[in-house]
């Protein structure tokens, strides 16, 4: 494995990362308000781009049972906003 290599991997997680938050302010903003930051991207981290818990942890800076709590909230009303929708005809 060469210096390139190392560069290759560094690049692709930092992609992967402004993915991941690009994506989580995407929700939020379409949230208005009701999901937040935070719960976005432990959201988008856990749900869509597939991240373990402890992946998630890393880019958020955050405890495990941080990053449960924000990735249940935030799932939960991303739920609600679903069904929600699917009741207005």
């Amino acid at each position: 494995m060469g210096i390139e290599d190392i560069q290759g991997i560094n690049a692709k997680e930092v992609e992967r990362k402004e993915i991941i938050a690009e994506a989580a302010e995407e929700l939020e903003e379409a949230s208005n308000g009701i999901i937040t930051e935070r719960q976005a991207h432990a959201y988008v981290a856990r749900e869509i781009a597939n991240l373990s818990r402890q992946e998630t942890m890393a880019l958020l800076g955050v405890q495990p049972s941080t990053v449960d709590s924000l990735f249940y909230k935030g799932r939960e009303k991303v739920r609600g906003a679903k069904n929600l929708v699917e009741l207005v005809p």
